[in-house]
Formats: structure tokens, sequence, C-alpha cells
């Protein structure tokens, strides 16, 4: 089959799984179901969608070539913005967790440790499919600038998915807006760190410390805040970067014809 019909599939079946999860969440939450109960309800829809990508990337394509590889590490510098907006937040996170972990209840804890699968879960599926399926399927010899472009357009996009959380038209604009920046950026970091594991790991703590601050209360670093500038201006820089060395290569090309 066709990478790129490929892509298209996983993209189709991915939102039909997770969307579907989303919608019991939210029609449990109208019904005053038990937060615990609407968390694996999603939790289970979010696995069945992994299960479906696991099986596509092991048919199709195989880990290595999605991103599954070594960091370029002299790359990572490009990263450490992510890691000063990251370190506060995990650390304020983990200090309100422990001013506060002898009023929780064993539900509290299942359910954060269920919203970190989630989270792992849904961090590990998006950056797999759009940032390394949809690279893999859309690049060509001559060009990547054109999979950078329908992987930045679809991860964007994809965020309409929201609505099945019953969210209102602005409020998924919004997300989609700032989904639409991360992803600007980190197709572009995927491309210079030569691998997707960061990504990964910060899509997933990210989700989670948001998450669960919302749910449990908790103030969040002031670092969140700076996320979209970070955003912008990596992005921006890389996918200079990268465009100029597209245009050397092209040119190259053409002078030793």
């Amino acid at each position: 089959m066709n990478k790129k019909k490929i892509a298209i599939f996983t993209t189709i079946i991915y939102v039909i799984v997770l969307g579907s999860g989303l919608y019991l969440y939210s029609w449990f939450a109208g019904n005053k179901v038990d937060e615990l109960e609407k968390l694996l309800v999603s939790l289970i829809s979010q696995i069945m969608a992994v299960i479906c990508i696991v099986y596509i990337v092991n048919k199709y394509y195989g880990w290595k070539n999605i991103g599954f590889r070594k960091i370029k590490l002299k790359n990572t510098i490009w990263f450490f913005p992510y890691i000063v907006i990251l370190v506060p937040m995990v650390w304020e996170f983990l200090i309100n967790t422990f001013k506060n972990a002898a009023s929780f209840s064993a539900s509290t804890w299942a359910g954060l440790f269920i919203t970190f699968l989630g989270a792992l879960s849904v961090g590990f599926s998006e950056e797999v499919i759009f940032r390394g399926i949809y690279l893999e399927s859309f690049k060509s010899d001559k060009t990547v600038i054109k999979a950078m472009i329908i992987s930045y357009l679809g991860f964007s996009v994809f965020h309409i998915v929201n609505l099945f959380l019953g969210n209102s038209f602005a409020q998924v604009f919004i997300t989609i807006i700032v989904s639409s920046l991360l992803g600007f950026s980190f197709i572009a970091l995927s491309i210079k760190l030569e691998s997707i594991w960061l990504n990964i790991i910060f899509h997933t703590t990210w989700n989670f410390i948001l998450i669960s601050s919302q749910t449990l209360n908790f103030s969040v670093s002031k670092t969140s805040g700076l996320i979209s500038e970070v955003n912008i201006l990596v992005g921006s820089i890389l996918w200079l970067m990268i465009i100029k060395k597209e245009k050397t290569k092209t040119k190259n090309k053409k002078t030793t014809v």
C-alpha cells in the first residue's frame, strides 16, 4: 500500500478511536459518572489507538524509520529552551504533590496514574503519527519541506477532535492555534535531532502536568506561559536552517549535472 495513503488511513483510525473515547468521556461527565470510570474509558480508547499504531508501524515502516533512533547529541542545544520550560513545571508539580499527598485518597493516586498513562499514550501516538509516519510517508529524495508542511497542517487540524469533549468552537480554535505552534517547532526538531524520543518525553510530561494540575487545582509554573514564544522562535530558526540546507543541496545537484 502507498505510504501516503497509509499515513492518512492511520490518522482517520486514530481520530475515530480517540474521538469515540473523548465523546464517551464527555457523555459520562454530563451524567455525573465517577471520575475514575471516565478516565478509564478514555484510557481504553487511547490504548486501543496505540495498539493500532504499533501494528501499522511494524507492518509498513519500522521503528528506526519513523524516528526511534539515537538522538543527534550536538543538536540537543535546540531542545534546551523546552527543558527550561519543563523543569520548573515538574518541580512545582512535585512540590504541590508532596504538600498535599497526605490528603490524597486512593482514587486520587489512581487517577494520577491513569492520567499519566493517558498522557503517555497520546504523546506517543501523536509524535509517531505526525513527526514519524507523516515525515517518512511524504518526504522525497528531493525535499523534506513538503512533508514538514503536511505534518504541521495535519497536527493542527487534528485537534478539532477536541470537539468530542464538548468544547466550544472558540476553545477548540485556541487549542488548534497553540497546537499548531508546537507542531511547527517539533517537526523541525525531529529532523535536527534525527529522533522523536525527546518530543515524546516533552509531549507526555507537558500534558500530564497541565491535566493533573487542573484536576487537583495546583498552580502551574509561569514558565509554561512561554511555550508559544519558544515554539515560534525555535521553529522559525530551524525551518530557515532546513530550507537553506535544502536549497544548497538542490543548487549543488544542478551544478554537478
